[in-house]
């Protein structure tokens, strides 16, 4: 799996809005731009988001969606580095290299 010991981290440009019940995440900078995007989240999309920017790498959370979705393991990579996949090409996440914590 792409990124599987790598930690996704969350870039400023972005906040997390609930409103009406619906998660959505509006790119900062374009607040003033009369065509803004906004990206609404489902509840698996919700629980990623969640979990980015903690220290847990990409293949830590798929074993989280596994767990809370009942899931395959092949199912939840390939959402997990899907939308991975997306948050990073709309630069709305990064990734760090997880280092080893037994060598300390």
């Amino acid at each position: 799996m792409k990124w599987k010991d790598e930690r996704p981290i969350r870039k400023n440009n972005t906040v997390l809005r609930e409103i009406e019940g619906e998660s959505l995440l509006v790119p900062i900078a374009q607040f003033d731009d009369p065509f803004l995007i906004l990206y609404t989240l489902n509840d698996a999309g919700r629980f990623i988001w969640d979990i980015i920017g903690t220290s847990c790498s990409a293949g830590e959370i798929v074993k989280k969606l596994m767990e809370q979705y009942e899931v395959d393991e092949k199912c939840a990579q390939k959402d997990v580095e899907m939308f991975l996949s997306l948050l990073h090409d709309k630069d709305l996440i990064s990734f760090n290299k997880v280092e080893n914590d037994r060598n300390m």
